[in-house]
C-alpha cells in the first residue's frame, strides 16, 4: 500500500467511524473500541466497495458495526447518567441498567463478600460502567480504583467523581481509562 492509498484509508475510516457513532446510543464508545470492530469486520471481508456512500456495502458494513456495538455495549445503558455534585449515588447507580438491579443489595453484596475475601486495597474493574459510584457502599477507607470502559464520557465522569473522592479522602486513588 502507498502513501497515497494508505492516507485515503485512514480518511475512509474517520469517515466510518463518524457515521457509525452518530447514533445517540454510540456517540461515547471510544473511536479506538468502534475502529478494533472494523477492522475486525473488514478482515473478514476485504472486497467490500467502501468508497461510494451510497454503496450497498458502505450501508451494510454501518448497519452491521452498529449492531455489533449494541450487542456488546449497548444491553447495559438506559437512561443519561447525569450528575452534578455526586450527593445522590444511589440516584446515580439506578440510571444504569447493570447496577440498577443491585443498587438496595450493595452494601450487603460488599459486606458478604469481604466477609470472604478481606477488605481489599485495590480494585480493576474492567467494563466497569458507573459501578465506581457503588465505593460508597463498600466502607473502604484505604482504596486504589482502576476503571476500565468504552464510554468516554462515563470515564470522565468517573474521574470527576474519584477526583472529589481523593479531596475527601487522600487514602483514596481512583483512575479511570477509556480501553
Amino acid at each position: 500500500m502507498d502513501h497515497l492509498e494508505e492516507d485515503r484509508t485512514k480518511e475512509l475510516v474517520k469517515k466510518l467511524i463518524l457515521k457509525i457513532k452518530q447514533k445517540r446510543e454510540l456517540k461515547w464508545i471510544s473511536d479506538a473500541v468502534v475502529n478494533e470492530k472494523l477492522f475486525e469486520y473488514l478482515k473478514q471481508k476485504p472486497k467490500l466497495n467502501l468508497e461510494n456512500k451510497c454503496s450497498a456495502d458502505y450501508r451494510q458494513v454501518i448497519k452491521e458495526i452498529r449492531a455489533k456495538l449494541r450487542s456488546a455495549y449497548g444491553l447495559f445503558r438506559e437512561e443519561k447518567v447525569e450528575v452534578g455534585n455526586f450527593k445522590n449515588i444511589k440516584e446515580i447507580l439506578t440510571r444504569h441498567s447493570s447496577t440498577k438491579e443491585r443498587v438496595e443489595f450493595y452494601p450487603r453484596l460488599y459486606q458478604k463478600l469481604f466477609k470472604i475475601t478481606g477488605k481489599v486495597s485495590s480494585i480493576l474493574d474492567l467494563g466497569c460502567g458507573i459501578n465506581p459510584f457503588s465505593i460508597e457502599f463498600m466502607g473502604l477507607n484505604r482504596l486504589n480504583y482502576y476503571a476500565y470502559d468504552i464510554n468516554e464520557k462515563e470515564i470522565n465522569l468517573l474521574n470527576r467523581y474519584f477526583s472529589r473522592k481523593n479531596q475527601e479522602n487522600k487514602a483514596f486513588r481512583g483512575q479511570a481509562e477509556v480501553y
